[in-house]
C-alpha cells in the first residue's frame, strides 16, 4: 500500500483546492436540506440511465449550475456500469465536493478514492461488521476523506456510533437485498436517531412531496440519483428541488 504522504501528494495533483473536509462541513448541520446530485450510468432496478449523449461532464455541469451542494459518482462496475475513471473525470469537471459511491470494503478502495479525487466515501454498514466500519472509517479520515455511513435498519446504527471520527449518517429507504423502497420504514428509523447527528436521506426522492415527508426531522440533505438521471431536463428538475429545499431551510 502507498504511504499516507504519497497518497496525499497524489491527491493534491488532482484537487483544484485544498480539500479540508468540505463534504462534512456542507452537511454537518441539521436542517440545511442540501442536495447531493448523483451520476450513475445504470441501476439494478431501473436499467440503463445514461445515454450515449449523456456525457459525465455535461451532467456534472448541469448539476453544479442547478445548485447541487455536492455530487455523488457511482463507480461500481458490476451493477452500475461505473468506473473509478468516472470519479477522476468528475473531479476535473467541478470543484463541488464529491462522494464516491461504491461497495467499499477494502483499504485499497479508500486509498484509490483519495488518489482519484473523492472528498467523501460511502460505507454501507449492513455489509460491514463493526470493526470494519471503524477500520475503514479511521483510514479514510487519516487520508482527509469524509464519511457517509449508510444504514437501512436502526440496529445498524450501533456499529456506526462507535466511530471515533466525524461522519455523516445516511438513512437509505431502499432495502439493498430486495431493492424495495419504503419511506415509511426510513421515517421510522429517522424518528429514533439522535437529532444532532448529520443526516442524509437516500433513495426514492423523486419530487418535493418526498422531501416534505422528512422535513419535520430537519435532515442535513438528500441524495438524489435515479429520478435526476431519468429526467428529460435534469437542470430544470434539480433547480426546482434546490429552490424548494432552500425555502425549507429558511423556515
Amino acid at each position: 500500500m502507498l504511504s499516507f504522504e504519497t497518497i496525499r501528494n497524489e491527491k493534491q495533483k488532482i484537487y483544484k483546492k485544498e480539500p479540508s473536509h468540505r463534504f462534512y462541513k456542507a452537511f454537518e448541520k441539521r436542517g440545511t436540506f442540501g442536495i447531493i446530485a448523483e451520476f450513475k450510468r445504470r441501476s439494478p432496478s431501473q436499467g440503463e440511465l445514461a445515454s450515449s449523449q449523456d456525457s459525465l461532464e455535461n451532467v456534472v455541469r448541469d448539476y453544479e449550475s442547478a445548485g447541487a451542494t455536492a455530487l455523488s459518482i457511482l463507480t461500481d462496475e458490476s451493477y452500475f456500469n461505473g468506473s473509478i475513471d468516472d470519479l477522476a473525470e468528475a473531479r476535473r469537471s467541478t470543484e463541488l465536493p464529491i462522494l464516491r459511491k461504491d461497495f467499499i470494503c477494502l483499504p485499497k478502495q479508500i486509498c484509490e478514492s483519495a488518489v482519484y479525487g473523492a472528498d467523501c466515501v460511502l460505507l454501507i454498514s449492513e455489509m460491514l461488521d463493526g470493526s470494519e466500519v471503524e477500520k475503514l472509517g479511521t483510514l479514510a479520515y487519516e487520508l482527509d476523506l469524509d464519511l457517509l455511513v449508510e444504514i437501512h435498519e436502526l440496529e445498524s446504527y450501533e456499529k456506526v456510533k462507535k466511530l471515533k471520527v466525524p461522519y455523516v449518517l445516511g438513512v437509505n429507504s431502499r432495502n439493498l437485498r430486495t431493492l424495495h423502497i419504503s419511506h415509511q420504514h426510513a421515517l421510522e428509523v429517522v424518528k429514533n436517531l439522535p437529532t444532532d447527528v448529520p443526516l442524509i436521506i437516500e433513495s426514492g426522492i423523486e419530487a418535493v412531496q418526498d422531501i416534505q415527508l422528512y422535513a419535520p426531522y430537519r435532515p442535513s440533505g438528500f441524495l438524489i440519483g435515479t429520478s435526476l438521471m431519468k429526467s428529460t431536463n435534469r437542470y430544470e428538475k434539480l433547480s426546482q428541488l434546490v429552490q424548494f429545499t432552500r425555502d425549507l431551510a429558511k423556515g
